[in-house]
């Protein structure tokens, strides 16, 4: 019984990954697979194996958080089961996932959850023989068989709604149609097997008194027969069977495995070994019985494993025993002694040869030389045929754990360590190598005088640094001097020392010009130098006394003479130089002067030397004074490469005015630029001119020699304008009545007169008349 359980997968109980198995009458109450992802399955019992089978289980109030609140499987055979007030998302009874399952002779009631039954991820459900009852949420999430009863009546059990967790209240009571009219639930009646967990009344009953009951006895009437167990098949009918299954007996099967061949009834265990070449009686052993014999062709009375004869006596020549390993020496058998040889032979035919095999005699005994400086140490000992890793014949090694230690050795100076293995350590060891030390003979604080000992004296030093110990003036702190030796012990004496003290200044000439100037400190004076310095630069071989001072650009003293360039008169390669007061770039020829770097220009030819714009290099342009800008000696309209000309008419007559009728000429000055002379053979005539009235000629080029009033009637002697000044006076003119001017030129003055448009008398009105001289003087006052 599982009650009141809770985990992830399988709240009750859980089958992880079992190939096969059963699960039989459990009883499973109220138990809970929580958990979200990949959890929550199967609230009473998990059973994840495709050969896993049940029956006669009972599930009541289970609950799972996803699928199977009863059961979760994976494939398998599933009867008579009891599930009542189950609860999941989906199959709150069973769920099928991954693989085929079938159901059958199941009662299926009052599910709270999802549909009693589901078929989940890759699985097909079966069912049949099964009663489903009051499931509000659904029957299956598949199609049942015909065989099944959904919806079905009341099946009438003792209690559904129990909360015991007990299998009785869901017995069924007698009449309920879940059980048959035969005595159990798988009887040969003919009728319907027993629906549910619980059965029909001979359910629990051991009818056979095996002690297995019903219904987990495969046959309740045959006490030799009880539940299912492990099975084999049995192919041959032999009585042995060779394939494994769980189930109850049948005549195809066997209750004992290990058949070697299933397919041959005369091949099982305890079967009669034949002389055939097959296992019989399946023991791994062929034809064991028969006899093999061995040739002995070496006489030793062993022979040889692979020259065999089956039979039942030993033919001529042949022996029972096959272990010779070498059947042609008499030498080398399994009675043979081992013994150390060059050719590692196997004299005893026991697969080992010399050091291999513990039997063996004539062994060497080796020293382990385990530093490997060819010295052995002198208890640890090993007999062997042949030399092993590390062993030598010696063993007079003292320390087998320093390959500097043996008696091959050198001694050393090392205070503690027999090198050399003769008892005798450092100094009191005249095979020793001392060591090389130096003492301070002449006192001068550096040791040089060689002693040689393990252990150092006072004050000696493992170097000797005194080139001459037996004089206190030399050492490696001494002062080199010239004339001496080598004071300072470097190997250098005088000029050869740079630290050499006392030396004379020469000089010297590098530049090989003959003329020397760099110092040169020494004891001796070198070959080629002079007491005293001549060239002023000696890395120049242009620079001596004997030299010409040059013009360069930095005024470099050449000659040696203490001035350069222009402060030498000696210089030579200067050029003539120009004065440019107008800073145009081109000198005053008249101003030119031989230096090496003075003020001034290379070119002259200037012109005019206090006008910038005028130089060989300028443009020639018009001007009002005629200048000469490009210094060619020719001006303006002269200078053929003149710029600023326009184009000008010719003026014949000289009173300024061109003749517009002539083709103009560019020019700088010649002629005029206006065209506006009407006679330019006449300089009385031009639009500047007096007018001279009357006399046929048109003075000032206006158009107009008779018409001075302008008002398009000529006047004088030949005109009719009656006056030729006043443009409100010509023939036709508006004559204005009675003012005593005679407008119209027709020699008469217009009388007045009056019309009375006002209805007043013609002789009235003084003032209007009184008005009307004013108004006529004022009129003609406005057209003058």
């Amino acid at each position: 019984m599982f009650d009141d359980n809770a985990g992830t997968r399988g709240g009750g109980l859980l089958f992880d990954n079992v190939q096969a198995g059963r699960l039989e009458r459990g009883l499973f109450c109220a138990n809970n697979a929580q958990g979200g992802f990949l959890q929550g399955y199967g609230g009473g019992v998990y059973l994840d194996g495709t050969s896993i089978t049940s029956s006669g289980n009972v599930f009541v109030r289970n609950q799972a958080a996803q699928w199977g609140g009863g059961m979760q499987v994976h494939g398998g055979e599933h009867r008579h089961i009891t599930a009542v007030g189950n609860d999941a998302g989906q199959g709150s009874a069973i769920s099928g996932t991954y693989d085929d399952f079938l159901v059958v002779d199941s009662l299926f009631a009052q599910q709270v959850g999802g549909a009693a039954l589901h078929e989940g991820v890759g699985a097909s459900g079966t069912v049949e023989s099964s009663w489903f009852y009051d499931n509000p949420g659904g029957d299956s999430t598949f199609a049942l068989e015909a065989s099944c009863f959904p919806d079905a009546a009341d099946p009438q059990v003792l209690d559904l709604a129990s909360a015991l967790c007990d299998r009785e209240p869901f017995r069924p009571l007698v009449g309920s149609g879940l059980v048959d009219a035969g005595t159990g639930p798988n009887d040969a009646d003919g009728s319907p097997s027993d629906i549910g967990a619980l059965g029909g009344p001979s359910w629990g009953l051991d009818g056979d008194a095996d002690g297995v009951p019903a219904p987990d006895d495969c046959d309740d009437a045959d006490p030799s027969v009880g539940r299912a167990g492990l099975r084999w098949v049995d192919g041959d009918t032999d009585g042995y069977g060779s394939t494994p299954f769980i189930g109850c007996p049948t005549a195809a099967d066997a209750a004992v495995g290990a058949d070697c061949d299933d397919t041959d009834p005369a091949v099982h265990p305890g079967a009669p070994e034949l002389i055939n070449g097959i296992d019989d009686d399946c023991d791994l052993s062929i034809d064991e019985d028969a006899q093999v014999w061995y040739a002995d062709t070496d006489l030793d009375g062993y022979g040889d494993p692979m020259d065999v004869v089956i039979a039942a006596a030993a033919p001529a020549g042949y022996v029972a025993d096959g272990t010779d390993c070498d059947d042609g020496d008499p030498a080398i058998s399994p009675a043979a002694q081992e013994v150390c040889d060059p050719a590692d032979v196997d004299e005893d035919c026991d697969g080992l040869a010399d050091d291999l095999d513990g039997s063996v005699t004539g062994d060497t005994p080796w020293a382990l030389d385990a530093d490997r400086d060819g010295y052995g140490h002198p208890t640890l000992i090993v007999l062997a045929c042949d030399q092993p890793p590390q062993g030598v014949l010696d063993t007079t090694d003292c320390d087998d754990t320093d390959p500097e230690v043996n008696p091959g050795a050198v001694e050393l100076c090392d205070g503690s360590v027999d090198e050399d293995c003769d008892g005798l350590v450092d100094d009191a060891d005249p095979d020793v190598v001392p060591l090389e030390w130096y003492v301070d003979a002449d006192g001068d604080g550096s040791v040089g005088t060689l002693v040689l000992a393990c252990a150092a004296p006072p004050g000696a030093g493992p170097v000797a640094e005194d080139c001459d110990d037996t004089d206190p003036l030399v050492s490696p702190t001494g002062t080199e001097v010239c004339g001496g030796g080598d004071e300072d012990c470097d190997g250098l004496v005088d000029d050869a020392d740079p630290s050499v003290t006392g030396t004379t200044t020469f000089y010297a000439d590098l530049d090989t010009d003959g003329y020397a100037g760099s110092p040169v400190l020494a004891c001796l004076q070198p070959a080629g130098t002079s007491v005293t310095p001549d060239d002023c630069d000696d890395t120049d071989p242009d620079v001596s006394p004997a030299a010409d001072e040059l013009c360069d650009p930095d005024d470099v003293d050449e000659d040696c003479d203490g001035n350069a360039d222009d402060l030498d008169d000696d210089a030579v390669g200067g050029v003539m130089r120009y004065a440019d007061a107008d800073g145009d770039g081109w000198g005053d020829p008249a101003s030119g002067l031989v230096t090496c770097d003075g003020a001034g220009v290379l070119v002259a030819d200037d012109c005019d030397d206090t006008n910038p714009g005028a130089n060989p290099g300028a443009q020639e342009v018009c001007d009002a004074n005629a200048t000469d800008e490009d210094c060619d000696g020719l001006a303006d309209d002269a200078d053929p490469s003149v710029t600023g000309q326009v184009p000008r008419f010719p003026d014949v007559d000289g009173d300024g005015y061109g003749d517009g009728t002539a083709t103009p000429t560019p020019s700088c000055a010649q002629g005029v630029l206006n065209t506006e002379d009407c006679d330019d053979t006449d300089p009385d005539v031009s639009p500047g001119a007096e007018e001279v009235w009357y006399d046929g000629v048109d003075q000032d080029c206006d158009g107009n020699d008779d018409d001075r009033d302008m008002d398009g009637y000529p006047g004088g002697t030949v005109g009719t304008d009656c006056d030729d000044l006043d443009p409100d006076r010509y023939p036709g003119a508006p004559e204005v009545p009675d003012d005593g001017i005679d407008q119209d030129c027709d020699d008469a003055d217009l009388p007045w007169t009056y019309t009375n448009t006002c209805g007043c008398a013609s002789g009235g009105g003084s003032a209007l008349w009184l008005a009307l001289p004013g108004l006529v003087a004022l009129r003609r006052r406005a057209r003058r």
